[in-house]
């Protein structure tokens, strides 16, 4: 009796440990207090509700973004940095990361594209600048456990190509949309 007592505390500890996996070394609900004193990084812009640092992400420059809602830490996110003078380059660039993601996490729940305008549908050497202009959108998802959802984009406009990984805690969804709204209320 004693060692299955045992057996599930261990367990039981195990699954509170995992609940609590959030983005990076962060758990879902940290404060942005207990994130500054564990980031490494090179701090580069701080407010309320964002905390933002200079970091590396497969090798090229990133900008590593904690999103908070009452001092609790809701999303992550990651900015590729790395510029391409071939935009080409930057739908290589999802592919890697689509490829570690997917090692890490299994199969996507999601993997599209999105044309918005044919313009240069079916000339592969066009599609980096499709998605500069906003005419192709490409996205990845992985719906990993009841805790965390992560989204890979690689999307433009005006010319601009932005690469980004966002991790979102499942738990503080609620309170997100109440911020939103809160946030549109406030407008009116």
């Amino acid at each position: 009796m004693k060692t299955l007592a045992t057996i599930l505390f261990f367990a039981t500890s195990a699954l509170a440990q995992d609940q609590k996996t959030g983005f990076r070394d962060a758990g879902w609900g940290t404060t942005r207090e207990q994130v500054k004193r564990t980031e490494q990084n090179e701090l580069i812009s701080e407010d309320n509700k964002i905390l933002m640092y200079a970091g590396k992400l497969l090798g090229m420059p990133a900008t590593i973004g904690y999103i908070f809602i009452d001092n609790q830490l809701v999303r992550g996110k990651y900015l590729v940095e790395q510029p391409h003078t071939n935009k080409n380059d930057y739908i290589s660039d999802f592919q890697k990361f689509k490829e570690s993601l997917t090692r890490k996490y299994g199969s996507p729940s999601v993997d599209k594209e999105y044309w918005s305008d044919e313009l240069y549908r079916g000339d592969q050497s066009q599609y980096g600048m499709a998605v500069s202009v906003g005419h192709l959108i490409y996205q990845a998802a992985w719906e990993r456990d009841a805790v965390t959802h992560i989204r890979l984009s690689l999307h433009g406009d005006n010319f601009d190509i932005t690469l980004s990984i966002e991790y979102q805690s499942v738990a503080h969804l609620e309170l997100e949309q109440k911020a939103r709204e809160q946030a549109e209320d406030d407008e009116l």
